[in-house]
């Protein structure tokens, strides 16, 4: 089960995208002139995610370097049930 992104929590309306979502969710990024390499981004991101689920993908990416964040939040979009919700 895939799980969403929404950037405005709250927000009735606004985007979310699931785990095959990943170009438009860079493309929403790029308009408000910002990327998921962002650190403060990525730092929302890694903040919203379940500690289990995060801690089993980086056991299971970080022999495989580089990891990007995007191939990072494919991952943990693949794995995670609940909806992981940014705003």
């Amino acid at each position: 089960m895939s799980t969403y992104i929404n950037l405005h929590n709250g927000v009735e309306g606004t985007p979310c995208y699931r785990s095959g979502d990943l170009d438009r969710l860079e493309a929403r990024l790029a308009e408000q002139e910002d990327s998921l390499s962002r650190p403060a981004t990525w730092a929302l991101i890694v903040a919203g995610m379940d500690d289990a689920i995060r801690e089993q993908v980086h056991g299971e990416l970080a022999p495989h370097t580089p990891c990007t964040p995007r191939k990072f939040l494919a991952r943990y979009l693949d794995l995670a049930d609940a909806p992981l919700v940014l705003g």
